[in-house]
């Protein structure tokens, strides 16, 4: 089975638009989809979210906005028995494809402790390996496998910076697709740190080649 967690709050149009494709790329596979709303006083879900038999909501404040990626993965974790996740931000578009990639990540490359399908320049590849795929020293938490044995020695990584680098002091790899199977649309909520942009036009992380695969 696959697994999808993804924390959310407000931006329901993108969250509708990430829905309906990661439906696209869920055809014919186990899916399950964990959809973690961060504030009870959020609006009106869309449709989308109890029309699709595999997507599941749950409701769970976060207190500190800063590590709510990784509550999300430490509530996933510690409720459900699956051995990794896809973490999706709900600003995110799915290529068809994008599951079945992330699956064939995970059989492809054994000695990997962080994947990724979304591919950007902001963290620059460190060479390519056969099958499509590239070593990186840094990852953000876009589009990302986690696997639950890796997760669970990591005793606590907050952010992205500290997750990669764990990752890499167990001697596992960081991989990504070199061509991008997800994409982001948004330019607020969980990509900003803390106000920092709020109320900003800042074009948040882009992928490199999506859709040309």
């Amino acid at each position: 089975m696959i697994t999808t967690v993804t924390p959310f709050k407000g931006r329901h149009n993108y969250l509708r638009l990430m829905l309906a494709t990661l439906a696209e790329a869920a055809r014919g596979k186990d899916v399950q989809s964990i959809l973690v709303q961060t504030d009870e006083y959020d609006e009106p879900l869309p449709d989308i979210v109890h029309e699709l038999p595999f997507v599941s909501l749950t409701q769970h404040k976060f207190l500190n906005v800063g590590t709510v990626l990784s509550d999300a993965l430490n509530y996933v974790f510690g409720s459900s028995t699956t051995d990794w996740v896809l973490l999706l931000d709900s600003d995110m578009i799915l290529h068809p494809l994008a599951l079945e990639k992330a699956e064939q990540m995970v059989k492809d490359l054994p000695d990997m402790g962080y994947g990724s399908i979304f591919n950007t320049e902001e963290h620059p590849d460190c060479g390519g390996i056969a099958g499509g795929y590239v070593r990186k020293n840094l990852m953000g938490y876009c589009a990302t496998i986690i696997k639950r044995s890796v997760w669970r020695q990591i005793d606590c990584a907050p952010d992205d910076i500290q997750f990669s680098n764990a990752v890499m002091s167990l001697g596992l790899g960081v991989y990504c697709t070199e061509t991008s199977y997800a994409e982001h649309l948004g330019f607020e909520g969980f990509n900003r740190r803390g106000d920092e942009f709020e109320n900003s036009t800042r074009v948040i992380d882009r992928a490199r080649r999506f859709m040309d695969c």
